[in-house]
């Protein structure tokens, strides 16, 4: 997807029937600033976010593994954050993140 107008992302990328997608490239969205939680797409294995500010990606408390097949992370010209998970060590230590990242 490039040069996307709108501030948050589109409603077909939040619904559960894209639980096979392999591939998130998200280019030029410079007004992008959420995204769902892509994190429990159990088959993504790429994820390119580049030229959008800043992006927060929806997350909850209760996922065990985020991220699960995810392989190859590319970020260029954008920083990301996570919204809903914990961040702290002794809460995290139930989770795996991003277990298959090279």
């Amino acid at each position: 997807m490039d040069t996307m107008a709108c501030f948050q992302s589109p409603s077909w990328l939040s619904t559960l029937e894209l639980q096979n997608l392999h591939e998130i490239k998200l280019c030029s969205c410079k007004n992008l600033s959420r995204l769902p939680q892509i994190g429990q797409l159990r088959f993504l294995k790429y994820l390119y976010l580049s030229g959008t500010d800043h992006v927060l990606i929806e997350g909850s408390d209760n996922i065990q593994v985020v991220f699960p097949s995810l392989e190859k992370l590319e970020l260029e010209r954008v920083s990301v954050s996570f919204e809903g998970m914990s961040s702290s060590v002794a809460t995290m230590q139930d989770c795996s993140c991003f277990p298959r990242l090279r």
